[in-house]
């Protein structure tokens, strides 16, 4: 779930540093600018948001595979493959060309993948707490 929540956060805020990106295009164009570093890392991140997102992919799906053994529920892997797929269509698909709806699409995908982990460990924790009353109890 962390590294969802990361994800979420990373798609949030990244759409905020484009408002910088004049002054950081001027810095990548003056070598003597302080700034002239830190707008070349900027600039090659765009490479490993692929591989960013096939990782978060991995994790999703071993998760969610290891948490429907749990608690036999497919509602949290159908939120994460929904997540899966507005990431992917951020990447690769129409998200690709438009930075508008890369962002919205890259943010709701992340926060999709949040919200499947967090369903899931609700899942499994209601699951923990059942099994945990004696059955004369109820």
């Amino acid at each position: 779930m962390a590294v969802s929540g990361l994800c979420g956060i990373h798609c949030a805020l990244v759409p905020l540093l484009f408002l910088a990106m004049p002054s950081l295009q001027a810095a990548l164009f003056a070598f003597r600018d302080p700034r002239h570093g830190f707008a070349q890392w900027l600039l090659s991140l765009g490479r490993w948001e692929g591989l960013v997102v096939c990782t978060a992919i991995f994790i999703a799906a071993v998760s969610m595979g290891f948490s429907y053994l749990r608690h036999r529920r497919m509602a949290p892997a159908l939120v994460a493959v929904v997540g899966a797929v507005l990431l992917i269509a951020a990447i690769r698909g129409p998200g690709a060309h438009s930075l508008a709806l890369h962002s919205t699409l890259a943010v709701a995908g992340g926060s999709a993948m949040c919200a499947a982990h967090l369903l899931s460990l609700n899942m499994s924790g209601r699951m923990r707490a059942d099994r945990a009353i004696p059955a004369d109890a109820q």
